[in-house]
């Protein structure tokens, strides 16, 4: 187990409170090495619905299910990527985009009926293949997660009516204010 820092139980319930209050898109942008991961796993934990993580590097892949079992020891989660697939069945699967958005991935996926989708490095989402596996999914943009919240190009939107971040308040400087 591990103790997880203030800030990080902020973000978590930062990220509850807005979506209590209807929103449903959020980027929580703190700097690298400050424990994105642990907020993730803590807020699949406190939320306990059927969760997907979506990460594009092995490497990715590997420290969520490591920092989801440091503080959910009990979780039930599994890998998804080329012929992983405990994943499929696991109340946490924690997916390569690059094997969810196969046709038949995506469509056992889709049956799954996750209640929270998580993007681990959010600057990805727009990315066509995140995209289709969030529409098809059936959620708008899930909460997602990064160290700075506009990559060089800066973050664009599919929907630009709608605002697609929230800034989330974790105090100790480490929230960037975000506009759309």
């Amino acid at each position: 187990m591990i103790e997880p820092r203030k800030y990080q139980l902020e973000a978590v319930e930062a990220v509850i409170e807005a979506n209590k209050s209807g929103v449903s898109r959020q980027l929580v942008s703190l700097p690298t090495g400050t424990g994105k991961t642990i907020i993730f796993a803590l807020l699949a934990k406190r939320l306990g619905v059927r969760t997907l993580i979506l990460a594009h590097w092995e490497e990715l892949l590997q420290q969520a299910i490591q920092k989801l079992h440091l503080v959910w020891s009990e979780a039930n989660a599994g890998i998804l990527r080329r012929k992983k697939t405990d994943g499929l069945l696991s109340e946490v699967c924690i997916a390569s985009v690059q094997t969810a958005v196969q046709p038949k991935r995506l469509a056992v996926l889709k049956f799954r009926n996750f209640g929270l989708l998580i993007i681990d490095e959010a600057h990805h989402a727009t990315a066509d293949s995140y995209y289709k596996i969030v529409e098809e999914l059936g959620f708008l943009q899930p909460p997602a997660l990064r160290a700075t919240p506009f990559p060089e190009g800066g973050l664009e939107t599919r929907d630009s009516s709608a605002p697609f971040v929230k800034g989330v308040p974790v105090g100790r400087g480490f929230s960037v204010p975000i506009s759309p």
